[in-house]
């Protein structure tokens, strides 16, 4: 019994430890970020996903039940409305609050792949009813470990048929370019098979007659990320050109801005 006393306390003082230096990290780096809101919400979610890869899952988990209730929350509160899935790149855009006079909801889950994303829809979202689906997922399905041929497509695939009978229109967002510059986007992506995988949603998006929004096509130039990944305001000017252009198309509405 008392070595396992000792062993637990020293789990204990493991976890403690990494908290420290992990909010630690997270001080020293917000005192070097410039005070724009996108900018500093986009840097917060890439640091709490750092944290997520190097303590216990239980933090991963309880960032998915506050989502579950924000999102579910708000879906409860508006109808036909216009919904966003993705993954941190959706969680942190600055969305507007209504388009062609349907509300918008924020679906985005910061880590969230494809698979993952069906999972969470299946779970918390099995009555979902919208005007219509903005999906922009792909960028963590391009995650060095991630790569296996045809992972991505299958699970996009499978996504879209539990999306589709919910929804009476959708837009497919194609996969901002990484920026291998930044040591996130080195030690984590593989530029190759996001690039693949952008190919993939466009090629998705053709067998269902759906519009494609190409943000490749307006993210030009360089400095359009926080750390290779996630957007910085730039990047979002860009991106939402492209999901703008796509979303009013498919609506029939004047231009989207935010």
């Amino acid at each position: 019994m008392r070595i396992l006393g000792i062993v637990a306390l020293s789990v204990a003082l493991a976890f403690g430890v990494a908290l420290a230096f992990g909010y630690e990290s997270i001080r020293q780096q917000l005192s070097t970020i410039k005070t724009d809101h996108a900018g500093v919400q986009a840097s917060l979610d890439r640091l709490s996903d750092e944290i997520r890869l190097a303590l216990p899952a239980d933090l991963g988990h309880a960032h998915v039940s506050v989502r579950r209730f924000v999102i579910r929350s708000q879906l409860s509160r508006v109808r036909e409305p216009v919904i966003f899935v993705g993954d941190s790149i959706i969680e942190a855009a600055l969305l507007p609050a209504s388009i062609c006079g349907h509300p918008v909801v924020n679906a985005g889950i910061g880590g969230a792949n494809a698979d993952y994303y069906l999972e969470f829809a299946q779970r918390a979202l099995p009555e979902l009813k919208a005007t219509l689906v903005v999906v922009a997922l792909g960028t963590n399905d391009s995650q060095i470990i991630a790569r296996k041929p045809g992972a991505f497509y299958a699970s996009y695939v499978k996504l879209i048929a539990f999306l589709k009978p919910r929804t009476g229109a959708m837009v497919f967002v194609g996969i901002p370019p990484l920026e291998m510059t930044e040591d996130f986007a080195n030690d984590y992506f593989d530029k190759g098979m996001s690039e693949e995988n952008d190919a993939t949603v466009k090629t998705v998006a053709k067998a269902e007659a759906v519009q494609f929004a190409d943000v490749r096509s307006t993210m030009a130039g360089e400095k359009l990320t926080v750390d290779g990944v996630h957007l910085n305001p730039d990047g979002y000017r860009g991106w939402m050109t492209a999901v703008s252009a796509a979303v009013s198309k498919t609506l029939n509405c004047q231009s989207v801005s935010n």
